[in-house]
């Protein structure tokens, strides 16, 4: 452990920037770093009326890099400027010890990009406050999302005195490579995967394994075996951002352990290397036969991942390949593109998608756009490093966790196990479970890219620590119905939620669990073993955590089958957990626009539970997933802006 005291691998801290600004509140901007060092900071003050003695700190998710997140969404939730100064603090972000974002950090002491840049800014921000403010801050807060959130937590590990409490959220262990497992299911349903979202969404046959082969089956039960839950299938349709992430990871990996993809195709033990995967190989040469730009693409979702993720690229951007020869655009996302000819020769890409009968060339850590390439170049086109990676899971077992059961027997590893896990490399320090402070860490169950699964397989750790003191020190909440980053659009509104404010709650409950020791509401209650994956518990008096418990019927079950213009009566009930607040809003949505056009009245945040009805009628035939959604708050407060909890339950009518 480590104390307030200075680190000496950072030079003395210079401010090139010190300013008042009053979006999106008046505060006072002051950015700098510390000589010697990459390692940039910047805070937000807010007034003294406002200042209370405490300061947030958030870190940037991903490899980390960037001083400038908090500007980046001043609007509503998502405002942490403004919520940081509701919560009578000032707030501190930094780059976390390195600006090169293509992988250069890599190259550097991993205890200095996982903790100690942002434990000595930390330790500035409290010096400078004390010079603003005439007094030290009496407390700190840290929290930060996905790779940000695997840094709280080793932050927390390895310094003593910096921090008081911490909210990791979207993050854990390590110990599975999650992202692996989900985009080897994707790869092996293929087109099956659309009866399998079938199945399990409301209404649905219940039997996601109908019509599959031993194959899909094998990938499928993995998914649900390592911790996602069923009706979370729907992430299996394949994503430009999963296949940019998992690459991305790859990366990383062969970074520490250069000949992974090389043995994975030649040792034994090795699925590539027993032959296992001959006939998923693609190893084809083509030519470029017509090239589209962003402008040409339009709006493809696809498009905006493909230049927007870590990349840059204009409208006239060359972002989408056809090529002249055959090639399984249905299994191609994921190859490496070599270009073999013309102005961009020796440039490597990776296809993360399809477009029509194009294919999408990504971007990963540091890249352009292929602005030089031309009709006719050839290019080599192989998908055997996006096969390791497919199947990276079975040779990175961190160590035995509950997320990791189906992949050990007899409490080891079944298969041959690497030198490093793909998916710490991000970070670069393993986690013990042993912090300091008090911690709430919040996860998604729909979450694919850091399973909801790695932040139990923390409670472990923290218990051989801990032991019966780890209610003193630790919550995990798990928010049902939603993903790494929530809803993006209207529609995707309609089946899953945003989640900061159950973060945003979380940080407030820290303060108070800290500084006036009230515990905060307990831990979100889940079964998981080995054979049923993972599944919250159905009732709201034993799920516990914050978010609202939510169930739907039409006409008294989950499934409607009705005439055009019939009258469908919807029901909805819901409740909060003891402790978590009460109900302040209903709407309904029965068309999948995410348009909810149905509030219901009179919910004025003084009940905990509700039991409301409503009737739709369907102008035309189809099959529709009406969805309510239901908000809860800790005080009740049915104008607020922060600190919303939020969940929802979908059914399924089918009009004829």
């Amino acid at each position: 452990m480590h104390n307030l005291e200075d680190d000496l691998y950072f030079g003395a801290p210079f401010i090139d920037t010190d300013e008042w600004r009053d979006i999106p509140r008046r505060h006072r901007y002051i950015h700098g770093g510390f000589e010697g060092t990459e390692t940039l900071f910047a805070f937000y003050f807010p007034t003294d009326e406002e200042y209370r003695g405490r300061f947030i700190h958030m870190l940037q998710g991903g490899t980390g890099g960037s001083e400038h997140t908090a500007y980046q969404s001043v609007l509503g939730e998502t405002d942490m400027i403004d919520f940081a100064a509701q919560c009578g603090a000032f707030y501190v972000e930094s780059n976390q010890g390195h600006v090169d974002i293509s992988g250069e950090y890599m190259k550097m002491d991993p205890s200095i990009t996982s903790w100690r840049a942002s434990a000595q800014t930390a330790r500035y921000a409290s010096k400078l406050a004390t010079e603003i403010y005439g007094e030290p801050p009496h407390h700190a807060y840290l929290l930060g999302g996905s790779g940000g959130g695997l840094r709280a937590v080793v932050c927390m590990e390895n310094t003593d005195g910096v921090w008081d409490g911490g909210v990791p959220y979207i993050a854990g262990p390590c110990a599975l490579n999650g992202p692996s497992v989900v985009i080897n299911a994707a790869r092996a349903l293929g087109p099956k995967v659309h009866d399998v979202i079938d199945a399990m969404a409301p209404g649905g046959s219940g039997d996601p394994f109908s019509g599959l082969n031993a194959e899909q089956r094998e990938a499928l039960a993995l998914f649900y075996r390592v911790g996602l839950p069923r009706g979370s299938e729907f992430a299996l349709k394949g994503s430009a951002m999963d296949v940019t992430i998992g690459m991305a990871i790859l990366t990383s990996t062969l970074f520490y352990d250069p000949t992974l993809v090389d043995d994975f195709w030649s040792i034994p033990g090795h699925i590539g290397a027993d032959g296992g995967l001959v006939g998923s190989i693609i190893d084809v040469r083509a030519k470029v036969k017509k090239i589209l730009t962003r402008r040409d693409l339009g709006d493809n979702p696809d498009v905006a991942v493909t230049q927007g993720f870590w990349g840059q690229s204009n409208d006239a951007s060359p972002l989408g390949l056809i090529l002249d020869g055959p090639v399984n655009l249905a299994r191609i996302p994921g190859s490496r593109i070599t270009v073999l000819s013309g102005a961009e020769e020796g440039q490597k890409r990776v296809c993360i998608a399809t477009a029509g009968d194009a294919l999408l060339v990504g971007l990963h850590i540091g890249e352009k756009p292929l602005e030089k390439i031309a009709v006719g170049d050839e290019l080599a086109i192989d998908n055997r490093a996006f096969l390791t990676f497919c199947y990276g899971h079975r040779h990175q077992v961190d160590r035995p966790l509950p997320s990791t059961a189906a992949l050990c027997a007899l409490g080891r590893p079944i298969y041959p196990q690497r030198p490093i896990n793909q998916a710490t490399t991000l970070v670069g320090v393993g986690q013990t479970g042993r912090f300091s402070g008090k911690m709430i860490f919040v996860n998604n169950m729909f979450d694919t890219n850091e399973l909801a699964s790695n932040a139990a397989d923390y409670i472990p750790l923290v218990k051989q620590q801990f032991g019966a003191e780890i209610g003193d020190r630790f919550r995990l909440w798990l928010n049902d119905n939603t993903t790494h980053i929530g809803p993006t659009d209207a529609v995707s509104s309609t089946y899953l939620i945003p989640f900061m404010g159950s973060v945003q709650q979380a940080v407030r409950d820290v303060i108070s669990w800290v500084e006036d020791d009230t515990p905060p509401p307990a831990s979100t209650g889940f079964h998981f073993t080995p054979d049923e994956g993972m599944a919250l518990l159905p009732m709201a008096e034993t799920r516990l955590g914050v978010q609202p418990v939510v169930t739907a019927m039409a006409n008294g079950a989950v499934r409607a089958e009705v005439a055009v213009g019939e009258a469908v009566r919807f029901e909805v009930k819901a409740e909060a957990p003891p402790g978590a607040g009460t109900i302040i809003a209903v709407e309904w949505d029965f068309d999948g626009a995410g348009l909810w056009p149905i509030k219901h009245a009179g919910i004025d945040g003084n009940a905990t539970r509700v039991g409301l009805s409503v009737t739709h009628r369907f102008d035309r035939p189809g099959t529709y997933f009406p969805s309510v959604r239901v908000t809860a708050h800790r005080e009740g407060d049915v104008e607020a802006v922060h600190r919303r909890q939020i969940n929802l339950a979908r059914v399924r009518v089918v009009v004829s």
